[in-house]
């Protein structure tokens, strides 16, 4: 079965329905191909403190409810290591990219994945090669 890493950008999409969303179809389908077991995902733990800024400074209302609604979706998270943030410190120092981004990268590349991500800078500074794909490019695994 196919490893995939969603970031924020990905993950998001799944409680911002209503909201218009670029590829939002494309993100309910990997959510669907999660739930449905078609693929595996895993998110590094800090996930929870990144989409948490961005509900809570943009949807103050009601952060709480859509930040435990990804939660109750049980993915798979790890926490750092060693090899983990050294990794991300590299593709940092190579893309010159975040390295929150890059942890989620890193993540991937150690697990034989792949990074999925709807941040399309991030794609054209690393490359598809990589192990990253854009969420614009995902296809409907069913």
């Amino acid at each position: 079965m196919s490893l995939f890493v969603p970031d924020a950008s990905v993950l998001l999409k799944w409680v911002l329905p209503g909201i218009r969303e670029l590829h939002l179809d494309k993100a309910l389908n990997v959510r669907e191909s999660f739930l449905h077991g078609r693929i595996d995902l895993l998110v590094p733990d800090l996930w929870i403190y990144e989409v948490g800024n961005i509900l809570g400074r943009h949807f103050p209302e009601d952060a709480q409810a859509r930040l435990e609604a990804l939660i109750r979706f049980g993915i798979p998270q790890t926490g750092n290591t060693d090899v983990s943030w050294k990794t991300a410190l590299c593709l940092v120092a190579k893309h010159k990219v975040s390295f929150y981004d890059a942890s989620y990268h890193a993540l991937a590349v150690l697990n034989k994945g792949i990074f999925l991500t709807a941040d399309e800078a991030y794609v054209r500074k690393v490359g598809t090669d990589s192990g990253v794909q854009s969420l614009s490019q995902w296809q409907d695994i069913g």
